[in-house]
């Protein structure tokens, strides 16, 4: 989801009125949006699998560290949705002087935050997949180096 004017109003009046009345689960989902939810899990569970299968399939150490051309693919998914969501929010503060002079310091923060999120999202779905990667690697490593001898 881009953080069209719409969206960034609704994030203000979210930061304004009902701070206290959604929990954090709930802004995260909101703020997050369908869109990019589907666009990160589909990416990072796809990155995963494929890290789980190259794991368990290879017996060469070089495929496994190839595959770790792939392991940032949700990070730049999640870098092009905060880039998207950034610049069309600003473009909209940009166009409307009279929204900006509404404009209070936890309204920024909260656009901002929640413009922040699809990075978070990608880190945290990224993470497993490294870990997958990594101790694969290191268990193919040893395990060739020991079959060398």
């Amino acid at each position: 989801m881009n953080i069209s004017g719409v969206a960034f109003s609704i994030l203000i009046a979210q930061a304004n009125v009902a701070a206290a009345q959604i929990s954090y689960f709930q802004w995260f989902c909101g703020a997050l949006g369908p869109g990019n939810c589907a666009w990160l899990l589909s990416v990072g569970i796809a990155v995963f699998l494929g890290a789980c299968f190259v794991v368990v399939k290879s017996r060469h150490p070089s495929v496994i560290a190839s595959y770790l051309v792939l392991l940032p693919l949700p990070m730049i998914v999640g870098v092009w949705r905060v880039l998207a969501g950034q610049i069309s929010s600003l473009s909209v503060l940009s166009l409307s002087p009279a929204a900006v002079a509404n404009l209070s310091g936890c309204n920024i923060a909260a656009g901002v935050a929640a413009g922040l999120l699809p990075l978070f999202v990608a880190l945290m779905v990224t993470f497993p997949s490294y870990l997958v990667l990594a101790a694969g690697l290191m268990f193919r490593t040893a395990k060739a180096g020991k079959g060398s001898r």
